[in-house]
């Protein structure tokens, strides 16, 4: 990759140099040994890809085999037939790895990992006007999916193109769509739909008979800074303790909300969640450029995940309970 996102702006301390795929990967060409992953032909194989990078984004593809996608970061969607996911960090998503047509279960085939991020406008332009990916490109490392017991044999199947009589079918870009001439489209994270029936979901969180208060939190960088609802958070100067929000020497107070959302503001951010109640947190990401969505959801990852602590204290103390919805509306 290299050291700008991208919008071509810096974003990264240090350069690409290679990428693991199960533990495994390839430097400077070396034959190093890769993952393999053994395929039982005529049956589901189910994959679970994680994003452990906390810089780089990557889009994965099987030769000759489309992906089904059936959960996002652990929730079951409604399935969604793709070319391409493109994961970002702390995502996860699971899919069912399907042949295509005119695929032969057997013998030996790639799983290609690729750089979002191109590492010079060359490639970027012979990638868009290819395949929509670098091929045997420094920035994909790969795995070997494998329908037999051979070891050591490198499969010679070939990437997938984007014809405009097959094309492909991306899901989560940072992006709205891709250049004209790109046989190719884009599906949002807003794209997938929930598994779970309304009335289900009705029946375990109750929310359409039970009043509950809502908060609306928007991450993005609307003021320069990283911010939520155009506030930049100011850490306070000490501990703080239940009850001494208000008026506290050791924060920053807060003015009116039509302040910060016209000029932005920097304070220590609280929201003070109500006793005995069910809370309902809209998240989303309302600014459509690339650097704040992918900075965003990571951001978002981290913030869910400490509010589901949050939850589980609540139901212990207070009996409360909360719902967490993201929005993205790039």
């Amino acid at each position: 990759m290299t050291e700008y996102s991208v919008e071509k702006l810096a974003g990264a301390t240090f350069s690409y140099d290679s990428s693991l795929l199960g533990g495994r990967g390839r430097w400077q060409d070396l034959p190093y040994p890769l993952t393999e992953y053994r395929l039982t032909a005529g049956v589901e194989n189910r994959f679970r890809l994680v994003c452990a990078s906390n810089v780089y984004s990557y889009t994965i593809s099987a030769d000759e085999h489309s992906l089904t996608l059936i959960a996002v970061d652990g929730y079951d969607i409604q399935p969604l037939s793709l070319t391409r996911i493109m994961i970002h960090s702390g995502e996860s998503f699971d899919f069912l790895l399907v042949p295509d047509e005119d695929t032969v279960q057997s013998g030996r085939y790639w799983l290609r990992v690729q750089a979002l991020v191109p590492t010079s406008e060359e490639d970027e332009e012979k990638a868009l006007n290819v395949t929509g990916e670098f091929i045997n490109h420094p920035v994909q490392v790969k795995a070997i999916l494998a329908y037999d017991n051979e070891t050591g044999t490198e499969p010679t199947s070939s990437v997938r193109e984007c014809t405009a009589e097959k094309p492909c079918r991306f899901f989560n870009c940072p992006f709205a769509s891709f250049p004209e001439g790109v046989n190719a489209t884009c599906l949002n994270l807003t794209d997938a739909r929930s598994a779970y029936t309304p009335d289900w979901l009705d029946s375990e969180f109750g929310l359409s008979s039970v009043v509950y208060t809502e908060y609306f939190l928007n991450f993005a960088y609307l003021f320069g800074p990283p911010s939520i609802n155009a506030v930049k958070f100011a850490m306070p100067r000490a501990l703080l303790r239940p009850g001494q929000y208000d008026n506290d020497p050791h924060i920053v107070q807060c003015p009116d909300d039509a302040e910060c959302q016209s000029n932005g503001c920097t304070c220590t951010h609280i929201k003070q969640l109500p006793y005995n109640e069910t809370i309902q947190v809209l998240s989303s990401v309302l600014q459509c450029n690339a650097t704040a969505l992918l900075h965003s959801r990571l951001d978002l990852t981290a913030i869910l995940a400490i509010l589901k602590r949050m939850l589980q204290f609540h139901v212990l103390a207070v009996n409360s309970k909360m719902v967490l919805q993201c929005l993205s509306t790039c």
